[in-house]
């Protein structure tokens, strides 16, 4: 049911607009550009930042970081350039996450992927 809902949110999404699949480790920090910023805005305040899972949530809008679970909210920052940083990356964080300027269309959309790397651990 999970991985249905995940190909329903990546292909409802790749039907709209393009979406980059970014595929990190467990622990690592990403980084995902928000595309077409305005020059010269104040802490990123015209730009939004949403992410859409299970549920869905803003986690970045009028130049604050607006969500409050503990899981996610000391684990993300936005650059000057209103890119979102993830830090310490969970399983938790695979989804599809969508920048926009407030008075627009979504301009930049990533299905973050997730590996744990046990998966990867090759033995001598």
């Amino acid at each position: 049911m999970h991985l249905l809902l995940i190909l329903m949110l990546i292909f409802t999404a790749a039907a709209e607009q393009h979406v980059s699949v970014v595929t990190v480790r467990v622990g690592d920090e990403v980084i995902l550009p928000c595309n077409k910023v305005t020059e010269g805005r104040n802490n990123c305040d015209r730009t939004s930042w949403s992410f859409i899972s299970s549920t869905s949530a803003t986690l970045f809008e009028a130049g604050k970081i607006q969500i409050k679970t503990a899981d996610k909210s000391d684990r993300l920052n936005v650059t000057v350039n209103c890119s979102l940083v993830i830090k310490k990356v969970i399983i938790k964080d695979v989804g599809q996450y969508s920048c926009r300027q407030l008075t627009s269309e979504p301009n930049s959309v990533y299905y973050l992927s997730v590996i744990h790397s046990e998966y990867f651990h090759v033995s001598c």
